[in-house]
């Protein structure tokens, strides 16, 4: 059986403005899991150096 291939996939290649992370954030809080809103944090902050509206 082959074994499938996969990409990398990153949620701040997604997050293209303030709003969208507004957004994102406040849908894994809504998880109450502090795991996943640490990395909803560095997946904000990574939208913000990537498309430079963080500043």
């Amino acid at each position: 059986m082959q074994r499938p291939q996969f990409t990398d996939w990153h949620a701040y290649d997604y997050l293209e403005s303030e709003d969208d992370i507004r957004d994102y954030l406040q849908a894994c809080k809504e998880y109450d899991d502090p795991r996943l809103m640490a990395a909803a944090l560095k997946d904000a902050e990574e939208a913000r150096k990537k498309n430079s509206f963080g500043a």
